[in-house]
């Protein structure tokens, strides 16, 4: 009896193979974001989060004896409300892919090692889908970090989507929690010698923790930015005041010993609509960020699943990437074609928003 597709493909075993393919180690690249903003199922489309404080316990007031209790005003917080955005992609095996697959399946059905060698290849580039899951979260998680707000945008094949979720509707955000450089203090070839780029992190440090009541563990940068402070005479002289080469590392112990924060060196890129790659993380910025969880990654209920949890489908297999990324396989008769299908509302929330201080370094 010859061997059917279902046996040895499903969207069960994709999410499966791209679990264990990720927890690894056998990726090229890492999502900072997950750790950041830990992942969080809700139920529907929409999104509500209240934005917290964090900052510097206020002192408890002083009162006499036999006195009323002086009723101490309460921090307002913003309450966010907004809907998620839906992801939805699909690979299919062509008539003449699943022909041929079909053929050898027949052929070396008796032969798991061939068998299993020759869908790994197939398993490895339907992960791709799930893999662009994982890219989409990352890429709003750094855009919050970033600029404290996220573009949905795609524009292709006569597809046109741009939609803006800005987390800093007041300005508030970009007055407390931003500092930009201007003039010779910016980090750039030309100001080598006139910048100071571990000085203004610390000032920046400083000012977050006095404005806002944050103490700064962690700062978030890329490699173009973390090079300008490398080549800074202010950062040379200070490892070195005789001169000579300095490694990347005496710089990182350098930053560190300053700062007293750990550094996050984000180099990961994606491919982005046009297939061209791009940075998750931008140049020219620093994010410094507390110790603690920044907000979450969060899931809705997607069409497909919410058909799948009232029992209402026709689909060949399904599974659950993540808890919230939903994956299906649905065989069509004309063509006859297996699609896998890949989709998810997502959206991260951004709770401790007013516990990030980025510097726009150049």
């Amino acid at each position: 009896m010859a061997m059917d597709i279902s046996e040895v493909y499903s969207a069960e075993a994709l999410v499966a193979y791209y679990t264990a393919l990720k927890n690894g180690g056998d990726m090229h690249y890492r999502f900072i974001g997950e750790k950041l903003f830990p992942m969080l199922k809700r139920k529907g489309l929409s999104l509500e989060w209240i934005k917290g404080s964090h900052g510097a316990p206020a002192e408890l007031r002083p009162a006499a004896f036999d006195t009323t209790a002086f009723v101490r005003p309460r921090v307002r917080v913003g309450e966010i409300r907004t809907k998620i955005p839906f992801f939805k992609e699909a690979e299919k095996f062509t008539e003449e892919e699943r022909q041929e697959l079909m053929d050898t399946l027949r052929l070396h059905g008796d032969d798991e090692n061939y068998i299993n060698s020759l869908m790994r290849r197939y398993y490895r580039e339907y992960s791709d889908l799930l893999a662009g899951s994982d890219v989409d979260v990352e890429k709003m998680r750094m855009s919050l970090l970033a600029y404290g707000k996220i573009d949905v945008v795609w524009t292709k094949d006569g597809e046109n989507i741009n939609q803006e979720y800005n987390y800093d509707t007041t300005g508030q955000w970009a007055t407390n929690n931003t500092h930009t450089l201007t003039g010779t203090s910016t980090w750039t070839d030309a100001n080598k010698s006139t910048s100071d780029p571990v000085k203004d992190i610390c000032d920046c440090i400083q000012m977050h923790k006095m404005n806002n009541g944050v103490i700064t563990t962690r700062l978030l940068m890329n490699s173009v930015t973390f090079s300008r402070i490398a080549q800074s005479e202010s950062t040379r002289k200070a490892i070195k005041p005789l001169g000579g080469n300095i490694l990347d590392r005496e710089v990182e112990d350098y930053i560190k010993d300053a700062t007293k924060s750990e550094l996050i060196i984000d180099d990961a890129i994606y491919k982005n609509a046009n297939s061209e790659n791009a940075k998750y993380f931008p140049d020219g910025k620093v994010s410094l960020l507390p110790a603690y969880t920044l907000g979450y990654t969060n899931y809705g209920t997607t069409p497909t699943e919410y058909d799948i949890i009232n029992g209402e489908n026709d689909l060949h297999s399904y599974g659950m990437y993540n808890e919230g990324v939903c994956v299906y396989t649905k065989k069509t008769t004309d063509p006859v074609n297996i699609k896998t299908i890949v989709e998810m509302l997502a959206l991260p929330s951004f709770e401790e928003m007013d516990s990030v201080f980025v510097l726009n370094a150049f």
